[in-house]
């Protein structure tokens, strides 16, 4: 029995063309932890450096979730409510308050649910449904003293899956690459027993194609996209690492439930206190690492590249 038996987050994000960008995960179910809790966690980046980060987490059991319209809520101050091409999401308690109003410009009815890890020897799943990609976003953010009002590219997915991520998979890579009036993002998911998984999806305000066999490859003009449904390629700068994020999974089973709560307070308070960050950085056995980059499309447009990695 897996000690992580599911798993599932809710992800937005807010590009401001200033230079600001806002990131906030809801955890229902979070991935690494075993905790009956839901995470709530805030990023916001400035000209490529963290400017804050902050999480709470609320009771699991303070879930509320409706359909047709979707309304997931923790409370009144903690909720993602989606109705009239509208998606709203509102995140605070006693440190921070975080409003995110996306305008959907392209309603995908039905997105499909798509498989990312496709290992047949691992007992696991991990799903990705790409919601609304193509937003017109605003955002507040009140902490301490400070205030931000921001506006630029909103983008809303979900994750979803089953089993422990620490012993399926491997390396995860996602980038999302912004043009003008489109979005391509490509995906590169590699299990334990080092088999790979691809993807990639285009975004225009058209519609939306998925390619499940795409080929990103970099040659002498750059890299380059080919699909049978699109081609193109882009040469991109020296990427700017902006953030990095080492955390702790375990790997072993269910049994071993009241050790691992034992483990992951430790780990938590030895991240709070500087008398026991050694035990931080002896303990962290995964990493979550952000980039940014810019460059240009073969026609001259502009591309911003926006890419994750994580090594499990």
């Amino acid at each position: 029995m897996s000690i992580y038996p599911k798993f599932e987050w809710y992800y937005f994000d807010l590009h401001s063309p200033d230079g600001h960008d806002i990131i906030c995960t809801i955890h229902p179910t979070p991935f690494n932890s075993i905790f009956p809790i839901a995470i709530f966690d805030i990023y916001i980046y400035k000209d490529n450096r963290v400017l804050l980060h902050h999480f709470f987490i609320l009771p699991a059991e303070k879930k509320n979730i409706q359909s047709n319209p979707f309304f997931l809520k923790y409370d009144e101050n903690n909720f993602i409510k989606k109705a009239g091409g509208q998606i709203n999401v509102k995140v605070k308690d006693e440190k921070i308050e975080l409003n995110l109003l996306f305008k959907d410009n392209l309603t995908i009815e039905n997105p499909p649910k798509n498989e990312l890890l496709k290992d047949p020897k691992i007992a696991a799943t991990f799903d990705w449904i790409v919601y609304a990609p193509f937003c017109e976003g605003a955002g507040q953010v009140s902490w301490e003293d400070n205030k931000l009002e921001l506006k630029g590219r909103g983008y809303h997915d979900y994750n979803c899956g089953s089993g422990n991520l620490k012993k399926a998979l491997k390396y995860w890579y996602w980038g999302k690459y912004f043009i003008d009036d489109e979005l391509f993002i490509y995906g590169e998911i590699i299990s334990k027993n080092n088999i790979k998984t691809t993807i990639a999806l285009d975004v225009t305000s058209a519609g939306l194609t998925i390619d499940y066999k795409p080929e990103l490859k970099k040659e002498e003009v750059g890299t380059v996209y080919k699909s049978n449904k699109k081609r193109f390629s882009f040469t991109m700068n020296e990427p700017h690492k902006i953030d990095t994020i080492d955390f702790y999974m375990t790997k072993l089973p269910g049994q071993f439930k009241i050790f691992v709560k034992v483990l992951e307070v430790i780990f938590h308070l030895s991240g709070k206190f500087k008398a026991l960050a050694f035990l931080n950085k002896w303990m962290a056995n995964s990493r979550y690492v952000r980039y940014r980059a810019e460059g240009k499309m073969d026609d001259g447009r502009a591309v911003t590249c926006f890419y994750e990695e994580m090594f499990l």
